[in-house]
């Protein structure tokens, strides 16, 4: 047994002595590892994206087969509302069309984004099972808000969606009779306009129904930016479903074009037109936006997030018990 001096000239035992080396070892590890653990891992631009891949085509997809399908589908049946719905013909020149056929475009994204948050409540149930596999490849799992929470959520996005399709077909008419645009120089209007009001009115919906100031964080509002970028592309591919009015119209052999023959074929055309709009452009944005600044990456960077504060909770009460250990030890000793 060793016999070894302290700084305060005592003595120290041998066993004692060891343990006490034992310790501090143990401590000089434990600092090493949390100092490495405490450095941002360093992930590539390219392997992030492939990595929440994934996550946000699920999101793209599920508002893109709701939301926008179900509005676009929506804002053509009722227009067809004005042609048959009473003894005159509404025009579309008129602002009663404008009016029916946006009431029509808000009436739809409202029950699309309700059984969006449906879906995605039903995909959360399934998660650790084998039932639901469509569902669950569809829509990304989440907790249902509750009903006061979804029909606001879903009231503050009819109001932008209201507002862009009521401008819809007078912007049309005016890209196509006071312009005299190409079809892509109208695309692009129509386009812009419409994501551009689309952003206003669901910024006025969340101040009103969530009781959120969009402006307020930099962040929210490049999310929403991002929001109505997809929205662009919706309204810009319902150009393309226009009968004969714009020269050019590449986009027709693939959407269709609505002609009035059968009402329900002219409602999917819109809806497909929208969805495909909606899905494009937000691809696009995917790849070359970082994740932050994206509506379809939030939920994931929001779970991110509470993931990194649990495991940080969880490293600072382990270290807590340690040193309340160490200092027990040391206090049996001393005594």
């Amino acid at each position: 047994m060793t016999v070894t001096s302290n700084e305060d000239g005592g003595v120290i035992k041998g066993d004692e002595y060891d343990d006490n080396i034992n310790i501090s070892r143990d401590i000089s590890i434990s600092d090493n590892n949390n100092s490495k653990k405490s450095k941002p891992s360093q992930t590539s631009y390219c392997k992030n994206k492939l990595y929440t891949f994934p996550y946000a085509l699920r999101e793209i997809f599920g508002t893109a087969i709701t939301k926008i399908f179900i509005g676009g589908f929506m804002w053509q049946g009722f227009a067809f509302i004005c042609y048959y719905g009473s003894n005159q013909v509404v025009s579309s020149d008129s602002w009663i069309y404008a009016l029916v056929t946006g009431f029509g475009d808000g009436f739809g994204v409202f029950i699309g984004n309700m059984i969006r948050l449906k879906w995605e409540s039903i995909s959360m149930k399934h998660t650790n099972s084998n039932k639901k596999r469509i569902v669950r490849l569809m829509f990304t799992p989440s907790n249902y808000p509750g009903h006061s929470d979804a029909l606001r959520d879903s009231a503050a996005v009819c109001c932008g969606a209201f507002i862009s399709g009521f401008a819809w077909q007078p912007l049309v008419n005016v890209a196509s009779e006071e312009l005299q645009l190409s079809f892509n120089t109208a695309m692009a209007f129509v386009g812009v306009c419409c994501g551009t009001i689309f952003f206003i009115g669901y910024s006025i919906g969340i101040f009103m129904f969530i009781r959120r100031k969009v402006w307020d964080d930099n962040v929210h509002v490049l999310q929403e930016i991002s929001l109505a970028l997809g929205v662009f592309g919706s309204a810009a591919f319902f150009v393309g479903t226009v009968d004969g009015t714009f020269s050019g119209n590449w986009l027709s052999n693939i959407v269709g074009v609505r002609d009035g023959e059968y009402p329900i074929l002219d409602c999917l055309k819109a809806g497909f037109s929208t969805f495909l709009g909606f899905m494009t452009l937000s691809l696009i944005l995917y790849l070359f936006v970082p994740n932050q600044f994206l509506w379809m990456t939030a939920k994931y960077n929001f779970e991110l997030s509470e993931e990194v504060d649990k495991k940080r909770t969880s490293e600072n009460n382990t270290e807590e018990e340690i040193n309340r250990t160490i200092g027990t030890d040391d206090n049996q000793r001393d005594s």
